[in-house]
């Protein structure tokens, strides 16, 4: 199934315009995933002071982000936003196929995020000792309101379940004054969730 913890090889780094904020990313990191409401949230925390989650549901055999949350701390003071999202949220859609594009936007309290999605295509990732067909989706992401920016977050998605094998992103995003940035890569350790 795609309940429970993967672990995922990580690069990456976060940091804003303040001197000293720079974090670099763990090398291994964990998503979980865990059953809710209409299907499962999948939570990303790489390190203690941010913490993002989606909530994925299936839409017959595609997969809909229906809502979406990032907080994120710097000395102490967080920052976060909740998106619901509505239209073609999908991130995995079988049968996509490459050049195909849908938009979707989703809202919260005080910012608008519009979405398109772009297919880029199927391949192949071998994940230990499995070879796993995968559909590459991107996601392009431009956020308005009391937070302004863009981001780019690529997914491939295993295509017989909905596992989550690669995810890369990069985000670049004002709010109250100061630049955030981050950019960052994970590709999965193994195809069986720890317990």
């Amino acid at each position: 199934g795609v309940l429970g913890a993967f672990t995922y090889s990580t690069t990456g780094y976060e940091q804003t315009s303040i001197p000293g904020t720079k974090r670099t990313f763990p090398s291994k990191t964990t998503i979980t995933n865990t059953r809710h409401d209409c299907g499962v949230v999948s939570t990303w925390k790489p390190v203690p002071e941010h913490v993002q989650s989606q909530l994925l549901c299936p839409s017959g055999k595609a997969l809909k982000v229906v809502a979406y949350q990032t907080t994120i701390s710097f000395f102490g003071v967080s920052s976060g936003e909740d998106f619901a999202c509505s239209g073609d949220s999908y991130i995995y859609k079988p049968g996509a196929t490459a050049g195909q594009v849908w938009n979707y936007q989703c809202k919260s309290a005080d910012a608008v995020a519009k979405q398109t999605a772009h297919v880029i295509g199927y391949s192949t990732m071998t994940v230990g000792a499995t070879a796993v067909r995968v559909l590459h989706i991107s996601v392009a992401t431009t956020l308005s309101g009391a937070d302004n920016g863009k981001s780019t977050m690529d997914y491939w998605i295993a295509t017989n379940k909905p596992v989550l094998l690669k995810e890369t992103g990069s985000v670049q995003a004002t709010q109250k004054g100061i630049d955030y940035q981050a950019s960052y890569s994970l590709t999965l350790d193994s195809l069986t969730p720890k317990a």
